[in-house]
């Protein structure tokens, strides 16, 4: 069984270093910025999850 998630990173309180490189903090960074759509956010068409 794994232990609990605590907030602020793992248990020891230290993060951890990923190590990425240049080209793999851009991509990473790329992915990302996917995540965010603002024009489907701001669209009225999805405002309310409830309109029938």
């Amino acid at each position: 069984m794994l232990p609990p998630l605590t907030p602020g990173g793992p248990p020891s309180g230290i993060p951890r270093r990923l190590n990425l490189t240049v080209a793999e903090k851009a991509g990473l960074v790329a992915f990302l910025r996917t995540l965010t759509d603002d024009a489907l956010a701001a669209d009225l068409r999805f405002s309310d999850p409830f309109r029938r």
